[in-house]
């Protein structure tokens, strides 16, 4: 199951990767470079060919996307690299990138921002857009040129990738900060981020594919982070395996304390996935007057009519026979549909 990380505590990681484990910056970011690469490859196919415009920003954002670059063009695909800011004001890894680039793949490749016009065209002329604008590090409202070249990609309707996070989500609630480029494939490195998950994230991310770029595991145990994403893998290395002699009676009995009326769908609903998650018996209590509705819905589960107010909601008269009922389960789940009544 995957750590799902704050902004700081990625920061945080990268920085211990940096100045503990002895991993250069500029490797984190060939990593991450390389990466993207991969992935694009699996969405892709053969890239040779392909135009690919990576619109770069001033950070270590940027620098990944530099690094795109020059691994793209080293595949023969057709690289524009847009940049938003002079070299003289990139971050210190990011400017390392530019030079290999430049080294690599010569100055023609590089269009520095001068207008939306500009963005627009190039873009047009696009198979797939690699959003390397803004960072993890984002916690201002997005303007100028930054809102324009976002504003270019998403008009664009082309395939389009975002390095780490979109442009304009914040790491941490995923909203969207005056503008975000909604993207069909966010990369992100070393551990997903919160925002990627959460509130207009989740729209703008597309889906979602994390990149190992070599952050020690011991650093990520040493987290206090209780935040983690279920992966398919994680679920099939929970999930206890079904002998071939099984049967209802070896998965245990689950009980549903659930219902009134009006409400009998969350408690059936809530019945089923106890079947559907591997329970071998399931019985709802649920108000006498439901039960019959309750039993209409339901084909594999038990039912057990309770003792009701005049509102047909489970009464305290209830009470000592939930208590038998509790007694005689393997686990029980209590409250859907249950209603607010006291």
């Amino acid at each position: 199951m995957n750590v799902i990380v704050s902004a700081a505590q990625m920061q945080v990681l990268d920085r211990r990767t940096i100045e503990e484990a002895g991993v250069p910056g500029t490797t984190l970011m060939e990593r991450a470079g390389a990466g993207v690469v991969a992935c694009l490859q699996r969405q892709l196919g053969q890239l040779r060919g392909k135009t690919v415009t990576i619109l770069c920003g001033k950070g270590n954002n940027g620098g990944d996307g530099f690094v795109v670059a020059r691994l793209l063009h080293k595949q023969r695909a057709k690289v524009q690299v847009l940049t938003l800011a002079p070299a003289t004001a990139l971050s210190r890894d990011a400017a390392t990138m530019y030079r290999r680039l430049v080294r690599a793949a010569g100055k023609a490749v590089l269009k520095p921002f001068s207008s939306a016009m500009q963005v627009q065209t190039l873009l047009e002329k696009s198979d797939v857009i690699i959003d390397a604008l803004l960072g993890t590090g984002l916690a201002s409202s997005v303007t100028d040129r930054y809102a324009d070249a976002i504003e270019c990609i998403n008009q664009a309707q082309r395939l389009t990738l975002a390095v780490d996070l979109p442009s304009g989500i914040h790491a941490d609630s995923g909203a969207v900060l005056g503008r975000a480029v909604k993207a069909d494939l966010t990369v992100t490195f070393g551990l997903p981020k919160l925002g990627l998950f959460q509130n207009q994230g989740i729209d703008h991310a597309g889906r979602v594919e994390i990149v190992d770029i070599g952050i020690p595991q011991n650093y990520v145990d040493a987290m206090e982070s209780r935040i983690h994403l279920i992966s398919d893998s994680f679920v099939h290395s929970v999930l206890p395996p079904r002998r071939l002699s099984g049967h209802k009676g070896t998965f245990g009995h689950a009980g549903i304390i659930a219902g009134s009326v009006g409400k009998t769908g969350a408690a059936a609903m809530a019945a089923q996935a106890a079947l559907r998650t591997g329970a071998g018996l399931v019985t709802v209590a649920t108000p006498a007057s439901v039960n019959d509705v309750l039993e209409a819905k339901l084909l594999e589960v038990m039912t057990i009519p309770m003792p009701e107010t005049k509102d047909r909601t489970l009464s305290r008269a209830a009470l000592d026979r939930l208590k038998d009922f509790i007694a005689t389960r393997s686990a029980v789940a209590v409250g859907p549909g249950l209603s607010p009544h006291p």
